[in-house]
């Protein structure tokens, strides 16, 4: 039996099924909170239901205000001992992950992250400690799906060991911030994620990751993302501001891509700002954007009227443009059998 093996016996409960021996946790899993109501349960069921059972779990409220969302915060916390609640005030991700991280106990070697929106597979914990203990890596990330309304709308591949440029190229490679399984060590080493990001937190955080180390990709699914509406667009002018706090930061990075790369960044990078720009419905707000992506990269008629088209659809038909274009499916998508039994059987257990 190696030092992460462990066998049932009566003791403290695990699940319906089964029980361990207690023992100091190696794993914090951190919970931001924020007056949620509708997923919380089958998150915490998610991790409560894990093979792997030595961790921790802090849920660290960010100044909800929703007193049903604080009145089931009360009703979970009392489940396992395993359970730790914390209350701050509102600061956003960034910070709260941060204040979880600082929270961790002494004994802890890893930190990995869980939305309130998103739940794990079963072994999640145990395929993320088995990849990267006693190895030079500093984190890793498996496969994930996205959910959206109760489809399938997407599976995040992973195919090999990421670069700074792959992250760049495809900045939805984790598909989640929940995807996150990292060394406490690097985390102290980065000091944390940068609070000054209000949007793009995973993929600022990933970025100096792999700056300071590598990151392992598994090819195994273990982590879903529900959410109600995939298209969570911020006000131009914050978007805006993050954009430019991105590029900033990462300047370098970006420099050291081909012309072809820069382009294939920059068209993704602000597809969501001219997008943003058209809902804010302000043609200095268009004119902005569209001055911003040409100062990169000039202009290219195709794409620009390509993304003029969707933007005076998401105004004349905001419903029609929600389904077809932002929620629509990228393939078709088959889950393995297994593991969508695994999926139906959290959604069915995440009751209190």
């Amino acid at each position: 039996m190696n030092e992460f093996e462990f066998k049932l016996e009566p003791g403290k409960k695990l699940n319906k099924q089964e029980t361990y021996i207690e023992k100091e946790p190696i794993i914090s899993v951190i919970v931001p909170f924020f007056n949620s109501k509708n997923y919380i349960e089958q998150t915490i069921t998610s991790i409560l239901n894990q093979t792997f059972p030595y961790y921790e779990i802090l849920i660290i409220d960010d100044g909800s205000k929703d007193k049903g969302a604080l009145e089931k915060l009360e009703k979970i916390k009392k489940l396992d001992i395993r359970i730790k609640v914390f209350h701050k005030e509102n600061e956003g991700l960034a910070a709260t992950r941060d204040f979880g991280a600082a929270k961790s106990s002494n004994s802890c070697k890893y930190l990995m992250f869980l939305d309130d929106d998103d739940f794990f597979l079963p072994d999640r914990v145990k395929i993320c400690v088995e990849a990267i203990d006693n190895s030079d890596y500093v984190a890793c990330y498996t496969e994930s799906i996205l959910i959206t309304n109760g489809e399938v709308k997407r599976i995040n591949n992973v195919k090999n060991d990421p670069s700074c440029k792959d992250v760049l190229l495809n900045q939805n490679l984790l598909g989640t911030g929940s995807n996150l399984f990292v060394k406490k060590t690097c985390i102290e080493g980065l000091n944390g994620f940068d609070e000054r990001f209000l949007r793009y937190q995973d993929v600022e955080f990933i970025l100096r990751v792999l700056m300071y180390g590598k990151m392992k990709a598994v090819d195994a699914i273990t982590v879903v993302k529900d959410v109600e509406d995939i298209r969570f667009m911020p006000k131009f002018s914050r978007l805006r501001d993050m954009q430019l706090l991105f590029q900033e930061t990462f300047e370098t990075q970006i420099s050291e891509l081909s012309n072809d790369e820069k382009w294939e960044y920059y068209s993704v990078k602000y597809y969501d700002l001219i997008l943003s720009a058209f809902e804010s419905k302000k043609l200095e707000n268009v004119k902005c954007a569209f001055s911003m992506l040409h100062s990169q990269c000039g202009m290219r008629i195709g794409f620009d009227c390509k993304i003029v088209v969707k933007g005076m659809i998401s105004i004349a038909f905001p419903e029609l443009y929600k389904k077809k274009i932002v929620q629509k499916t990228t393939s078709e998508v088959n889950l393995p059998k297994d593991v969508e039994i695994l999926i139906e059987a959290i959604y069915k257990e995440g009751k209190y």
